[in-house]
């Protein structure tokens, strides 16, 4: 449920629901069907061939260790499509964590990146309390109706020693 605005070039949605990214047809590895909702908004534009999508949600709130720990979602993708055969996507979907921790600004800017904002320190809350994948989908339609789709996922990698002595790694 929620509230929406569309015209073919711009989309803009407010509300209670849930995303659903990925190549195929029920194959999504990240943001699926079966995931609770959540509340959420999203923005998006449509240059024919290119089309952009962002999103900023609250999962949850739960109490551990007698803490509110608030968990956040964003996400945010670029498709291309050559044709009605061909599309190529290549998306970035994160969570960030932690107790009390508000909505972080620097996770709003939809053109910024996970390993950008927390390697610079420019999240509101320093610590090992946000995750990130990236997916790259191909999606094509053979003749003869046949389709085949691709899903490439790279999870929350560590880049070097100065990561695994703060605790990150690639497990």
């Amino acid at each position: 449920s929620g509230i929406g605005y569309d015209n073919g070039f711009s989309i803009i949605q407010f509300g209670r629901g849930k995303q659903v990214w990925g190549a195929g047809n029920d194959i999504s590895l990240i943001l699926g069907e079966d995931a609770p909702s959540y509340d959420y908004g999203l923005i998006g534009l449509n240059f024919r061939k290119l089309k952009m999508r962002y999103f900023h949600g609250f999962l949850e709130n739960i109490l551990e260790n007698g803490e509110n720990i608030n968990r956040f979602i964003y996400g945010k993708s670029i498709e291309w499509a050559g044709n009605e055969n061909i599309i190529i996507s290549f998306s970035e979907v994160g969570i960030y964590q932690g107790p009390g921790r508000s909505i972080d600004l620097s996770y709003l800017n939809p053109i910024s990146n996970h390993i950008e904002i927390e390697m610079n320190n420019r999240q509101n809350h320093h610590g090992n309390n946000q995750n990130a994948v990236w997916q790259l989908s191909f999606d094509k339609y053979l003749k003869d109706n046949t389709r085949f789709s691709f899903n490439f996922l790279i999870d929350e990698i560590t880049l070097d020693k100065e990561e695994e002595v703060l605790g990150e790694d690639n497990l």
